[in-house]
């Protein structure tokens, strides 16, 4: 099985919080894939791909000593 990605919707960020030892950010991914099977020598089992849409949040914190920022939580988004 194989997934291709055919088109990924700009980020849209949909939370943060700035405390005083933390930042975090939250956000939202949309992005429409196909999953398909292929043989051993890559060509296509099925003729129709099964195509779906996907929405993910994930979300981001670091903290004022570490400028790298981590991702700290990933879920399934709603539409």
């Amino acid at each position: 099985t194989e997934t291709l990605f055919s088109q990924i919707e700009p980020a849209e960020i949909v939370d943060g919080s700035v405390g005083d030892d933390r930042m975090d950010v939250a956000i939202r991914f949309v992005g429409e894939r196909f999953k398909v099977r292929r043989d051993a020598a890559g060509c296509l089992l099925d003729d129709a791909a099964g195509k779906s849409r996907t929405v993910d949040i994930w979300t981001f914190a670091r903290t004022p000593h570490d400028t790298t920022w981590r991702v700290t939580a990933t879920e399934a988004g709603a539409e």
